[in-house]
C-alpha cells in the first residue's frame, strides 16, 4: 500500500500521519487500525503537503531570504532594457536573450555582478547566524569560500582537441590521449597558440576577481564576529580547488 511504503522511506512523516490519524479516530471514535487500511494516495498528498509545510514553518531559518547569484543580479539589471528591445518577445524568449548576453560577456564585466553575489551571501549567512542565536540552535561554520583555480593554455588546448584524438583513435587510453595533445601542442606555432594564451589570461582574471571577492567576504564576516558577538563564524581561509 502507498501509505505503508511511504512510511518506511519518511519514518519522521509517516509518525506525523500516524499520530494525525490517532487524533482523528478518537476524536470520532474510530478504528485506527481500520482506518489505517483505508488511507487512500489523494489523502496521502495532502498529508505530505501539510507535514512539509509544517516542517518549512517549525525552521527559523526559512525566514532568511535566500542569497542571489551573480547571474540573477544580472538578470534583474538587464530585464527591463531587453524587454523595451524586444517588446513582442515571450518571457522564455527574453531569458534566453539575457542569458546569451550573460555567456557572451568577459569574467571582468561580470566581476561587479560577482561581488553583489559575495556581499549577498554574507549578508545571508550573518542573518542565518543570527536568527539561529535567536532559536537557541548551535552556530554552523559556513564553508571556505572555493575558488576554482585558473587553466592553463596547455590544458585549455587539451579540452579543445581531446574528443578529436579520441575519435581518431578510439583505443586510446587516457594518459596516450594526454600524450598525444602534449605533442601537438608543441607542434603549434606562437600565432597558433594565441588563442589559448588569451584565453588562460582571461581565466586568470577571472580567478584574481572571485579569489578578491571571497577573500573581501572572508574578511567581512571576521570583523562582524569579532564585533557583533560570538554568533557570527568567521569562515575558514579561501580554499583553492
Amino acid at each position: 500500500m502507498a501509505f505503508n511504503k511511504d512510511f518506511r522511506s519518511n519514518p519522521e512523516f509517516g509518525l506525523f500521519a500516524h499520530r494525525l490519524l490517532e487524533f482523528v479516530c478518537t476524536e470520532y471514535s474510530l478504528d485506527l487500525g481500520e482506518v489505517w487500511t483505508k488511507v487512500s494516495d489523494k489523502t496521502l498528498v495532502q498529508l505530505r503537503k501539510t507535514h512539509r509545510r509544517n516542517q518549512r514553518r517549525a525552521d527559523p531559518l526559512s525566514k532568511v531570504k535566500k542569497n542571489r547569484s551573480a547571474y540573477s543580479y544580472f538578470t534583474a539589471h538587464q530585464r527591463k532594457s531587453v524587454v523595451k528591445s524586444n517588446p513582442k518577445a515571450t518571457f522564455g524568449d527574453i531569458s534566453k536573450l539575457i542569458s546569451a548576453k550573460w555567456k557572451k560577456m568577459s569574467d571582468k564585466q561580470k566581476g561587479k555582478y560577482v561581488k553583489l553575489a559575495t556581499a549577498d551571501k554574507v549578508r545571508y549567512q550573518t542573518e542565518c547566524a543570527e536568527v539561529r542565536a535567536a532559536a537557541g540552535l548551535p552556530p554552523v561554520l559556513p564553508p571556505a569560500p572555493r575558488v576554482k583555480k585558473p587553466l592553463t593554455a596547455f590544458f585549455l588546448y587539451q579540452q579543445d582537441v581531446r574528443s578529436k584524438i579520441k575519435t581518431k583513435n578510439p583505443s586510446m587510453k587516457p594518459p596516450q590521449v594526454a600524450k598525444e595533445a602534449s605533442r601537438l601542442w608543441k607542434k603549434l606555432t606562437t600565432k597558433q597558440r594565441s588563442k589559448y594564451e588569451k584565453l588562460a589570461s582571461a581565466d586568470r582574471t577571472r580567478y584574481q576577481l572571485e579569489k578578491a571577492a571571497a577573500e573581501e567576504a572572508a574578511a567581512a564576516l571576521a570583523a562582524q564576529s569579532q564585533s557583533g558577538g560570538n554568533n557570527v563564524v568567521a569562515p575558514a581561509a579561501v580554499a583553492a580547488q
